[in-house]
C-alpha cells in the first residue's frame, strides 16, 4: 500500500513485521527496540512500563537510525511490578482523600513507576528517600532543607520511606486541601519544628524559610535556562542575549509590613543594561526580616501551634515553602 511508508532495516520487536509499515514507535531507553503501530497497545504487557517511546512517523534514513539509548531514565520504579490494588485498600484510600476511585487507581500506576524501595518488614513497594529526589531532577540534586521537609510530609509515619496511602495522601493535601486543612492538621508547622518538640523557635524558621528563598532561586534559573533554551530554538533571539534582559520590574519575594527591607544597590558586574537582575535582589536581610515580623507581635522567640496559626492567618507567606513545588509527583 503506497499511503504506507516502509522503514527500511527497522523490524517489530513483537510481530517480527520487517520491515515496520506506518507509524514507528522506538524506545528511548533501549538501544534497539521498535514496535509497529498495531503492537504498541500491548507495550505495558511486554515490555518495561517505566521506558517511554518516540513516535516516528517519516522514516528515518537507515545509516542515521540512533542504535543508542535516547534519553536517561525517567521513571526511578522498577520496570516490571505486577501489584494490584486491593479493594478494601482503595476503598479506605478514596475515603481519606480528595480524590474518585479512577483517580485512585491512575494515581497507584504512577506511584509502581515511581517506586523502587519496600516499605520495612513487608514486600510492599515504597518510594524511597532517593526516589523522590530522582523525581525533582535538577533540585534534588542539591541539599535543600525543604526537600527534606517535604519528604517528611509524606513520610507520615516516619519510616523513611513514602507508601501508597502517604502518596496519594500528600497529593490530595497539596493539590486539592483548603487553607484549612495545611494550617490545622500541623503539615505546616510540623516542618518548621525541626527538633519535633513541639515547637517553632526563630532559629528553625530562619532555617526554613532561608531554604526556601535559595530553592526558589534554584527554580528560578531553571526556568530562565527553558525560556532561554526555547527562544533561541525558535529564533527569537541569539544566545549572546540573556533572557535576563527582559526582566524590567523586580521579581522576588516581598514582605508585609516593617519586614520589607530597602534594597541595596548592585555594582555594575551584576547590572544588566542599569537594570537589577531579580534573582541577585533577595539577601538574607529578607530573611531575617520576614522572621523578626514574624516574631515581633508574640513576647517568647518560640511559638506553639496556637501562636503558629494566629501567625500563619496574619500572614500566609509562612505556608510558602510548603507549597512552592506543587504536588512534587
Amino acid at each position: 500500500d503506497s499511503s504506507y511508508a516502509a522503514l527500511d532495516g527497522v523490524t517489530c520487536n513483537l510481530c517480527s513485521a520487517s520491515p515496520i509499515r506506518g507509524i514507528r514507535y522506538k524506545c528511548c531507553i533501549c538501544a534497539d527496540f521498535d514496535l509497529c503501530e498495531g503492537c504498541e497497545q500491548q507495550a505495558p504487557e511486554c515490555h518495561y512500563r517505566t521506558h517511554v517511546f518516540l513516535k516516528i512517523r517519516i522514516p528515518i534514513p537507515p545509516l542515521a537510525n540512533p542504535c543508542v539509548p535516547l534519553v536517561p531514565a525517567l521513571y526511578p520504579g522498577r520496570p516490571f511490578s505486577e501489584a494490584s490494588l486491593a479493594w478494601d485498600q482503595l476503598r479506605v484510600i478514596k475515603s481519606k482523600t480528595r480524590f474518585e476511585q479512577s483517580e485512585v487507581e491512575a494515581l497507584y500506576e504512577q506511584f509502581k513507576a515511581l517506586s523502587s524501595a519496600e516499605k520495612p518488614g513487608t514486600q510492599e513497594s515504597a518510594i524511597s528517600r532517593s526516589d523522590f529526589r530522582r523525581c525533582l531532577r535538577r533540585l534534588g540534586e542539591r541539599q535543600f532543607l525543604v526537600v527534606d521537609r517535604l519528604f517528611h510530609f509524606f513520610d507520615q509515619d516516619g519510616d523513611g520511606v513514602i507508601s501508597f496511602a502517604e502518596f496519594v495522601s500528600g497529593i490530595s493535601t497539596l493539590g486539592r486541601g483548603n487553607f484549612e486543612e495545611k494550617v490545622q492538621c500541623k503539615f505546616v508547622f510540623q516542618g518548621y519544628d525541626l527538633d519535633d518538640d513541639g515547637f517553632v523557635s526563630k532559629s528553625e524558621m530562619h532555617a526554613v524559610y532561608s531554604s526556601f528563598v535559595h530553592l526558589s532561586m534554584e527554580l528560578a534559573r531553571c526556568n530562565v535556562a527553558v525560556v532561554n533554551l526555547a527562544r533561541t530554538v525558535t529564533h527569537e533571539y541569539s544566545l549572546s542575549q540573556p533572557i535576563s534582559s527582559a526582566f524590567t520590574n523586580y521579581v522576588g519575594f516581598e514582605t508585609s509590613g516593617s519586614a520589607a527591607v530597602t534594597k541595596r544597590p548592585i555594582s555594575s558586574e551584576g547590572a544588566v543594561s542599569g537594570k537589577q537582575p531579580a534573582l541577585h535582589t533577595i539577601t538574607q536581610d529578607v530573611v531575617d526580616g520576614f522572621v523578626n515580623q514574624v516574631f515581633k507581635d508574640f513576647e517568647s522567640d518560640r511559638l506553639s501551634f496556637p501562636d503558629f496559626r494566629r501567625a500563619v492567618l496574619a500572614d500566609s507567606q509562612l505556608m510558602s515553602w510548603f507549597e512552592c513545588l506543587g504536588t512534587i509527583f
